[in-house]
């Protein structure tokens, strides 16, 4: 079974640099259709801001939804 679990990490770590810049790519294309979009000024911080707490409260709750759905799994 060890031999499963370093190929995992291998193949993990080998992937890694296309999630990266996949996460990356999509994040400026977001970023920039965010910034086309929105409105100039204090309507603009206040809605970047109010973007911002829904992802962060978002993957607060979703990360450890899957991670413990994941981890159950195995």
């Amino acid at each position: 079974m060890r031999d499963a679990g370093a190929r995992n990490g291998r193949i993990g770590f080998g992937e890694g640099w296309m999630l990266a810049l996949c996460l990356v790519c999509f994040g400026a294309a977001a970023l920039g259709l965010f910034w086309w979009s929105s409105p100039r000024g204090a309507a603009g911080w206040i809605r970047l801001a109010a973007s911002a707490a829904v992802v962060l409260l978002a993957g607060g709750i979703a990360a450890p939804i899957v991670t413990r759905a994941l981890l159950r799994r195995r």
